[in-house]
């Protein structure tokens, strides 16, 4: 019973890659699984491709819808138990995904789905936040970020390999089988602190005022405009790269993963980069990121609007790579600055989460009427040139807000939950 009530790991680190990290791989893949099984399911329920669609996109509005509510309750009950429960209810739900021979059990499947998901990504930033000091934030994150892109790209492959083998079906049971393994090891394993302790004026338990919620939203802003231009490659890519270059379905999705990849090593390079610089230079702080993630947004702009432009398949594939290191460099600097916020990073998170799922929705909608109402790409990336000068100036709002940058330059930061 004492092992249950505090877990085995102390060290950050070793929670950070054994329990958090293969928690949001886990996820990555799962959320994914669905869109690679969808020809055999829907040969299978007999459904169209309408409500197919509505499956796969269910769990996705489940999830954003509940990112609020889910920063809630992780600042209420805890991290290590948040993690636990949605571990374990998003794979029994993915269990269930398998067994259903209705659209309508099927369809319950996918929201349980989404509500176990919502609470774990706003659970691992309060956890890194707690875990991890000001100077190792964003090599944290960069690790959380990565393994959550990993399992964006291996969900492809691995669903594939599982699903020549023993059926969509059999993937399914063998994806929540795996999850519920490892919530198990969640609750036997997590053993730091679970509340966040840093705010002078805040206790666990306690209620978020409403009024501090709207001091989140810069923030939620620069992250909505940097999912706008994610979500190009998460949907939009693949009919662009086909309709300028006349490129096949199959040469298209194996040109899909390059982007992705670079993501995943902007992610990784930009967290070990400012870990270093801020052991190099004390004062390096708030007011250098503040200029980087400016530039990083104009940067990712330029890269995905020169994209767009580009005639030349080799080079606009290598300004889509510039774009998306800029983008990951952003990912990074915002989930730090979100975890900035002592009176509540969870339900902080759950805001900027919100955001982000809700303009990575609608922004490719918005790709696709500007391509067919003006006949071409350029208009869209005209729109994303505007998109990267409302980032720099919402980026700028972001950090003065509260006088962020003053009361954290030049501050001793605080040490985290051990020593790693």
């Amino acid at each position: 019973m004492k092992l249950l009530r505090s877990g085995l790991l102390r060290n950050r680190w070793a929670i950070l890659f054994l329990i958090i990290a293969p928690l949001n791989f886990l996820l990555g893949v799962d959320r994914n699984a669905l869109t690679v099984c969808s020809p055999l399911v829907r040969s299978d329920l007999q459904i169209g491709g309408v409500v197919m669609a509505a499956l796969i996109t269910t769990a996705t509005a489940i999830y954003a819808l509940l990112q609020v509510p889910a920063g809630w309750l992780v600042h209420r009950i805890g991290v290590r138990r948040a993690i636990f429960c949605a571990c374990l209810l998003w794979s029994l739900a993915t269990l269930a995904t398998g067994l259903p021979n209705s659209v309508w059990t099927f369809a319950a499947a996918r929201i349980a789905l989404g509500v176990g998901q919502a609470p774990d990504w706003v659970a691992s930033i309060l956890a890194l936040k707690i875990l991890f000091s000001e100077k190792d934030r964003e090599a944290a994150n960069s690790v959380l970020l990565g393994s959550l892109y990993i399992g964006y790209s291996a969900s492809g492959w691995l669903t594939s390999w599982l699903m020549n083998l023993f059926g969509w079906r059999g993937s399914f049971e063998i994806f929540g089988s795996v999850g519920v393994c490892l919530s198990i090891l969640v609750l036997l394993l997590y053993g730091a602190a679970s509340f966040d302790r840093a705010g002078t004026d805040v206790k666990p338990r306690t209620r978020i005022d409403a009024g501090k919620i709207l001091s989140v939203t810069p923030v939620a802003l620069f992250y909505g405009i940097v999912c706008c231009m994610q979500s190009f490659f998460h949907v939009t890519f693949s009919h662009f790269v086909m309709s300028r270059f006349g490129l096949s379905a199959t040469t298209a999705g194996h040109v899909f993963s390059l982007p992705w990849l670079m993501l995943y090593v902007a992610a990784i390079g930009w967290g070990a980069g400012i870990r270093s610089l801020k052991k190099a230079y004390p004062t390096f702080g708030v007011r250098q990121q503040t200029r980087m993630g400016c530039i990083a947004i104009v940067i990712a702009a330029f890269g995905l609007g020169g994209g767009i432009l580009c005639d030349d398949l080799v080079l606009c594939i290598g300004m889509f790579a510039i774009c998306m290191l800029s983008i990951g460099l952003c990912q990074v600097l915002t989930w730090t600055q979100v975890q900035r916020f002592e009176w509540g990073a969870a339900v902080a998170a759950g805001v900027v989460a919100l955001a982000g799922n809700l303009t990575s929705s609608a922004a490719p909608v918005g790709y696709e009427m500007a391509f067919q109402y003006f006949g071409g790409w350029r208009s869209v990336s005209l729109v994303v040139a505007i998109l990267g000068g409302l980032g720099a100036v919402v980026w700028q709002l972001a950090h003065r807000h509260a006088r962020a940058v003053d009361r954290l330059d030049g501050v001793p930061v605080r040490k985290g939950a051990d020593v790693a």
